[in-house]
């Protein structure tokens, strides 16, 4: 019996690494690893969670790409800069002498402008996609911070795992209790507007401590808590909706709540 434990747990720590990258896609699992999970409920546990956030991370990188529309008023913008009135046909040619000295062919300005208008306008497109895409790249690695910090949270022995829900939204709370990082992943999040927020609370001896803001995707969310003192210190997690930008306390009925115990 205790070389069969013994088995199990080198099969567990040769699993546990790849748990993550075959959630992702990214790796491929041998046939006595996959045995190996189907037996073994540390592990099932443990590629749940990851497959769970893994369906969530694709949510989490908002397509930033300019509306086609926009460059299509653009030129409609610079082209009737471009198509101005006709010019009245001058009556004889030595009026039409007198009115080249005199001052340029409006027609030809008009061009120029137009052209001026839309290098402006199509630098302007340029440095608002640019913009976008630099959000963009911040989002990837944020979460890609967020995800490595996932699974060396999930990988630890001291792991523990809470149930979280309310009235109709329900998650999975993941922390150690001498860690300072914890993950909370929430479903069922009802719709909130455009000037609220999902803000997570801990309770300390002192009151509710902010854990941070987050806004789900089609109800679903995972958001990595980052605390300033040891997760054990904290009684019970809250979820409320908050005004954009966050609240400095609760002020709205929990979606979800539950008491923490530290083993």
């Amino acid at each position: 019996m205790k070389a069969e434990n013994q088995q199990d747990t080198l099969e567990c720590e040769a699993a546990q690494p790849l748990l993550a990258a075959f959630a992702l896609g990214e790796e491929l699992l041998d046939a006595p690893t996959r045995a190996h999970i189907l037996h073994c409920p540390a592990c099932k546990v443990t590629l749940t969670a990851y497959q769970g956030i893994a369906q969530i991370l694709s949510f989490d990188a908002p397509e930033a790409i300019p509306p086609v529309e926009l460059r299509a008023r653009l030129l409609a913008t610079v082209e009737a800069q471009v198509i101005q009135a006709p010019i009245a046909a001058p009556k004889n040619q030595a009026a039409v002498a007198k009115r080249r000295v005199q001052r340029p062919i409006p027609r030809i300005w008009a061009l120029w402008a137009g052209i001026a208008a839309m290098f402006v306008a199509l630098l302007g497109w340029n440095i608002s996609l640019q913009q976008q895409v630099d959000q963009l790249g911040a989002q990837v690695t944020a979460s890609r911070t967020n995800w490595q910090t996932l699974v060396v949270l999930l990988n630890d022995p001291a792991l523990q795992v809470q149930q979280i829900a309310g009235t109709s939204a329900h998650g999975t709370f993941w922390s150690t209790p001498t860690g300072q990082v914890a993950c909370l992943m929430v479903e069922d999040l009802p719709v909130l507007t455009n000037e609220q927020v999902f803000q997570v609370w801990l309770q300390s001896n002192t009151g509710w401590v902010s854990g941070g803001t987050f806004a789900s995707r089609n109800g679903r969310d995972w958001f990595m808590i980052r605390s300033k003192s040891q997760i054990s210190t904290y009684s019970a997690i809250r979820v409320t909706a908050e005004p954009s930008g966050g609240s400095a306390a609760p002020s709205s009925p929990a979606l979800l709540e539950t008491n923490l115990t530290h083993g």
